[in-house]
This record gives C-alpha cells, sequence and structure tokens, in this order.
C-alpha cells in the first residue's frame, strides 16, 4: 500500500513541475516574442545589433524553448496518464500497483 501512496504522491509530483515547466517556457517565449518586435523598431548603428539578436532568438532560442515546451506537455500528458491509469490488485493479501 505505501508503494501505491507513494507512486501517486511521485506522479502528483511530476505533474506540478511539468506544470511549471510548460508556464515558464511559455513565458519565455512570450518575452523573447516582445524582444523581437521592441528591436524591429531599431535606427541606425542599433539595427544592425537589432538583427543579430533578432536572428539569434528566431533560430536559436525560441525553437529551443519550444522544444522544452513540447517535451514537457508530453511528460505531463504521460503523468497524467499514468495517474488516471493507476489501479490495485490484491495478491496475497496486499495490494499491489498495476499499470
Amino acid at each position: 500500500m505505501k508503494d501505491v501512496a507513494a507512486e501517486r504522491e511521485w506522479l502528483e509530483y511530476c505533474i506540478r513541475c511539468n506544470e511549471s515547466y510548460i508556464r515558464e517556457y511559455e513565458k519565455l517565449i512570450a518575452s523573447a516574442e516582445r524582444q523581437i518586435e521592441e528591436e524591429r523598431q531599431a535606427r541606425g548603428k542599433a539595427a544592425m545589433v537589432a538583427r543579430d539578436r533578432i536572428e539569434h532568438l528566431t533560430k536559436s532560442f525560441i525553437p529551443w524553448q519550444q522544444e522544452g515546451l513540447k517535451n514537457a506537455q508530453e511528460s505531463l500528458e504521460r503523468y497524467r496518464s499514468r495517474l488516471d491509469n493507476l489501479s490495485f490488485v490484491e495478491n496475497d493479501g496486499q495490494l499491489e500497483l498495476v499499470f
């Protein structure tokens, strides 16, 4: 029974962590998108630097964050599915965890 409770607790913890990761990735992506819009307003010499920043954000930073977001969402789905499918069977008077 303790194993089942521990597994449930672990899955709930993993779910909370991934929900937090998702919120953070979404914030980072939104912030980068706002920065791109601000950089597009640059003029003169600042425009050259802004172009490099925009390129970094669009070709590297944002895709990296989107990949992290996707991974966190997939993990969240797996943990929720495992928690939903958590069931028990009795074996020699003991409850055992079955997936």
